[in-house]
């Protein structure tokens, strides 16, 4: 793709709208990446924090982070830090959006199953039986590896960004 898709650009500044008038403690956000993972019933995705340019990492000020999810639900958690206990879990459906920004930038987190027949009736037949996740990032001056792919590897000067999948 040679440009970033507009119609999901518009909607992740949507989304980063309406959260800033809920909070004032999320940055802006000028989408340039995407990152589309497919997982079947009963998947489970590692705890981890997703990569940020190190000179903002572990600040209010690192761009949002907008995700996606489409087809079956999942079991979602979070928390602050690698070795807490405890967390946090959410079921996300179908159409629900996390944002990631201000102080809730950098948690931890982590897809527990992913829930079989939870697929709504009107996506059956209309996508692959599962749940479609796509997560769209401002990654500033990083680069990503394409020689890493399917991994998501970013640099920053040169750097390998820290906490990546």
């Amino acid at each position: 793709i040679d440009k970033f898709p507009e119609r999901l650009a518009e909607l992740c500044l949507e989304c980063v709208s309406l959260a800033q008038s809920a909070t004032k403690t999320i940055p802006s956000m000028n989408p340039t990446t995407t990152l589309v993972n497919f997982y079947k019933d009963n998947a489970q995705f590692k705890w981890h924090r997703d990569s940020e340019d190190p000179t903002i990492a572990n600040t209010c000020h690192a761009p949002p982070i907008v995700s996606f999810t489409v087809g079956l639900s999942c079991d979602f958690a979070v928390k602050k830090e690698f070795h807490d206990t405890d967390h946090r879990t959410i079921r996300l459906n179908s159409g629900d959006v996390v944002l990631f920004g201000g102080e809730s930038r950098m948690l931890v987190h982590s897809v527990l199953r992913v829930v079989p027949q939870t697929m709504p009736t009107r996506l059956r037949g209309r996508m692959l039986y599962g749940r479609l996740n796509v997560t769209v990032r401002d990654i500033g001056t990083g680069v990503i590896d394409e020689t890493q792919f399917p991994a998501y590897r970013v640099y920053y000067n040169g750097e390998l960004a820290a906490d990546q999948v």
